[in-house]
């Protein structure tokens, strides 16, 4: 029924990458095993077969998956995506959502979207990839919450998030309540 999954054995540390062979170019991955590296190549495996349209913008725009600093927060800086150690324990459909998440946001740089408007645009931009997927894969992500209510949930998740941020002088990684 579908394609054997990919297995990916990197025998590289953190300063050469694992690359992921896409269709027009490649990805490179800068995870150990231990840190990711099969959740990340799944993800985009994912997409690539059942998402191609939202596969092909991660693959235009993305050339580097890195591990964030920070345990709960992923984020873009040029074409690298950072991605949470958090994330990637929530699994391949999570990490997918984050994928697209951030590729919006590098769509979106330079313009003069105000931030809260930007984050909706990339949460219902994953929303849409969660309803491509359909419920069995928006199930493994474990959710405690609905598809239907989705985006109230990260509306929510965000606005917990800032209010226990701590300050930006602060060497701490920002607190957030998880659900």
């Amino acid at each position: 029924m579908g394609r054997p999954k990919r297995k990916v054995i990197s025998i590289v540390g953190l300063t050469r990458p694992t690359p992921y062979a896409g269709i027009i170019n490649d990805i490179q991955i800068f995870l150990k095993p231990s840190e990711g590296l099969q959740t990340i190549v799944d993800a985009l495996s994912l997409m690539q077969i059942e998402a191609p349209e939202f596969y092909l913008p991660v693959e235009e725009r993305v050339r580097n998956v890195k591990l964030s600093e920070y345990d709960r927060i992923s984020y873009a800086h040029g074409n690298s995506v950072y991605m949470a150690k958090k994330a990637m324990e929530r699994g391949r459909v999570y990490c997918a959502t984050v994928l697209v998440h951030e590729v919006k946001h590098m769509d979106l740089e330079g313009t003069l979207t105000p931030k809260k408007i930007a984050e909706r645009m990339c949460d219902e931009r994953e929303l849409d990839l969660l309803k491509r997927l359909g419920d069995e894969k928006y199930w493994e992500m474990n959710p405690p919450f609905t598809m239907d209510t989705y985006l109230a949930w990260k509306t929510y998740e965000r606005l917990i998030f800032e209010m226990n941020i701590r300050p930006h002088n602060s060497d701490e990684e920002p607190s957030i309540l998880q659900p």
